[in-house]
């Protein structure tokens, strides 16, 4: 009853659009018999109102059963509708498992068909990149290597024109 009426809603406009089917089933099998019971409520009068409710349909009940709260034949019907009505609920649930299990698979199967290309192309980027920088690399290290050999040549031809007299072989490296 609080529920409904925090959402503005009549249990009349609850039970004709949105209650669930096995409400509705438990509902056909008690006769529609039912009391709202605000269970938020501070005030004493409204809470006494509810039980004065409730006793009052339990009563009609027991006058209705000759006496009895409920027959055995009561008992079975609604036992039979509440093991349907379970049965129903599980294999709903199983659906729903099935069904949410299928789409959680498909989301997988889109997001790696999407980012599979992307992580390849990225990979073959790198690796692209990788190579040109360790063949930059070696092109610069072949220019130092040469550049380092014409300094010494040239070193070595400085020391031999200041060192006619002497025809000794130059090696710096």
């Amino acid at each position: 009853g609080d529920q409904l009426e925090d959402d503005d809603e009549t249990l009349e406009d609850y039970l004709s659009c949105e209650c669930p089917e096995p409400l509705q089933k438990l509902l056909e099998v008690c006769r529609n018999r039912c009391v709202l019971f605000d269970n938020k409520t501070k005030k004493e009068s409204k809470k006494a109102e509810q039980l004065q409710k409730l006793l009052e349909l339990v009563e009609a009940v027991v006058e209705e059963n000759s006496s009895q709260p409920y027959t055995h034949v009561s008992f079975e019907e609604m036992k039979e509708d509440t093991d349907s009505l379970r049965d129903d609920t599980q294999q709903e649930i199983s659906k729903l498992k099935e069904q949410m299990y299928k789409a959680h698979e498909e989301q997988i199967t889109s997001i790696t068909e999407t980012v599979a290309p992307e992580l390849r192309e990225t990979i073959e980027r790198l690796e692209q990149q990788l190579a040109e920088e360790q063949a930059s690399r070696k092109k610069a290290e072949e220019i130092a290597v040469a550049a380092q050999q014409r300094s010494v040549d040239e070193i070595c031809k400085l020391r031999e024109e200041l060192r006619p007299t002497s025809r000794s072989s130059c090696t710096l490296m």
